[in-house]
């Protein structure tokens, strides 16, 4: 009797990720409107750039994410195309409401001079650009959507694996 029904169920559960596939895909699409300031008051319309050319988005949520970010974006910048953005994301939705956020700007200013860090405040792309809180991403978007990312620190090989997608771009 179970054996009958197992044709239908398979049926729904193939339907249901057909028709969800497209939610799916738009959760992973940085909104047009998003725009974020750096560590210097600098402010990147994100969501414009990401809609209308290939980027790069390095992301963390980390406590140390500014090395994190350092650390791809030193790797990154030189072998990257000089027309594509390269931006560096710190996902700051978790700091406590005590915690003074000019305190952090200053930190942020004295600790990476050399390094315009996005500051997301409310967290509002940690669900876009990184399945778990605390995971760390490279992103390369194109057209506004994901076309590759890897997550940890940062290795040769997955720099190489960005670099291939963003070459196979249009």
């Amino acid at each position: 009797m179970n054996s009958k029904r197992l044709p239908g169920t398979w049926m729904v559960a193939i339907f249901t990720l057909v028709a969800t596939g497209p939610l799916l895909a738009q959760a992973r699409q940085i909104p047009a409107n998003t725009i974020l300031s750096d560590q210097f008051e600098t402010e990147s319309r994100i969501g414009q750039l990401a809609a209308t050319r290939s980027i790069v988005v390095i992301y963390s949520a980390e406590r140390e994410a500014g090395d994190y970010l350092r650390t791809w974006y030193q790797a990154l910048r030189a072998k990257l195309p000089t027309d594509t953005p390269l931006l560096a994301v710190a996902d700051l939705g978790a700091v406590p409401f005590f915690v003074p956020k000019n305190a952090i700007i200053k930190q942020l200013a004295a600790d990476y001079p050399d390094l315009s860090i996005l500051l997301d405040w409310k967290g509002s792309l940690g669900t876009i650009l990184a399945a778990g809180k605390s995971t760390a991403t490279a992103t390369v978007y194109a057209g506004s959507r994901q076309q590759m990312q890897v997550t940890g620190g940062y290795t040769a090989e997955k720099a190489g694996t960005l670099l291939e997608a963003l070459k196979a771009r249009p």
